[in-house]
């Protein structure tokens, strides 16, 4: 990803927006676009902030219309939520469709099947809770499957949600090469074995003094 910050956006006049959409037939449709996502007359702020997206982040238009798809399938219309997750997705380096459906299916799929299996669908995940499923799903490269039955684990053991909890299992299981849900059980199988194994050679110990 691209190490950019996006911090003081540009100031541009009515006047300006309107040459801009004269003139360029993609601002235009960038400008209908949003108005029909958004569902309203777009004021001055509307069409200045989502102009920047466009002309200073430089996120095309087939990036800004999956921007908009995530912000208001998730019912956030409002214009400054949607410029914080343009940042977000500037900085990050997402450049293409694909990356933005990614994007988009990390967020509204994978993340909220790890929440609910914590126990924690009512809400959105916290920044440090994002970095630990990020680094499962990406670092880790374990399919979402894997990651819910260590948060399962981890609710069955502890009675809470405890990221770093189910960060410990999944560095075990990714330092073991698991992969799938065969390879947990092979792993499970074997740690089973080997208790009842100590637990026999203890006992036999005891018996003989």
């Amino acid at each position: 990803p691209k190490k950019v910050r996006f911090d003081e956006p540009p100031q541009y006049s009515p006047m300006e927006l309107a040459v801009y959409a004269e003139k360029n037939s993609e601002v235009k449709k960038l400008f209908d676009m949003a108005q029909r996502y958004l569902g309203r007359l777009l004021s001055h702020n509307d069409l200045a902030c989502i102009f920047s997206i466009y002309h200073w982040m430089g996120l095309s238009i087939e990036v800004i219309d999956r921007l908009l798809f995530y912000c208001t399938g998730n019912n956030h219309r409002n214009i400054r939520y949607i410029e914080r997750v343009a940042v977000d997705w500037a900085e990050s380096g997402i450049a293409t469709a694909e990356m933005a459906d990614e994007r988009i299916k990390l967020y509204n799929t994978d993340f909220r099947q790890i929440m609910r299996a914590f126990g924690q669908s009512g809400r959105n995940p916290v920044p440090s809770e994002e970095k630990y499923m990020k680094r499962w799903l990406k670092e880790y490269n374990f399919p979402v499957e894997i990651v819910v039955m260590a948060c399962e684990k981890t609710v069955l053991n502890t009675g809470r949600a405890v990221f770093g909890y189910a960060d410990r299992i999944l560095a075990d299981w990714f330092e073991q090469g698991v992969r799938t849900k065969e390879d947990i059980a092979a792993l499970e199988a074997k740690f089973t074995q080997s208790r009842a194994e100590k637990a026999d050679t203890s006992k036999t110990s005891a018996q003989e003094t």
